[in-house]
């Protein structure tokens, strides 16, 4: 039985290739149809404005279900969003 290539090699959001500002309207659509969602942080402090973007667009259709952050050095965040019941 073949692989689910999303679950073998996961998209990334941000940041795009080619570079362009992050928007909600592209958070929306590349998580569109998805059940989870995993965000990565690293380096939040130079990307406050992006770092909004995504949570709280994340969180119109999501709910956060877990997150931790590692200090080991810079600080890293990871968090696992699921589809919100009743969310389109």
């Amino acid at each position: 039985m073949p692989l689910n290539p999303a679950l073998v090699k996961p998209e990334i959001l941000y940041p795009p290739v080619p570079r362009q500002p992050l928007t909600p309207e592209e958070v929306m659509r590349v998580t569109e149809g998805r059940h989870r969602v995993w965000m990565v942080l690293h380096f939040t402090s130079e990307y406050l404005r992006e770092t909004a973007i995504m949570e709280s667009t994340l969180g119109e259709r999501f709910q956060l279900q877990e997150e931790r952050v590692f200090t080991e050095n810079d600080p890293v965040t990871v968090a696992l969003y699921s589809r919100a019941e009743g969310a389109r």
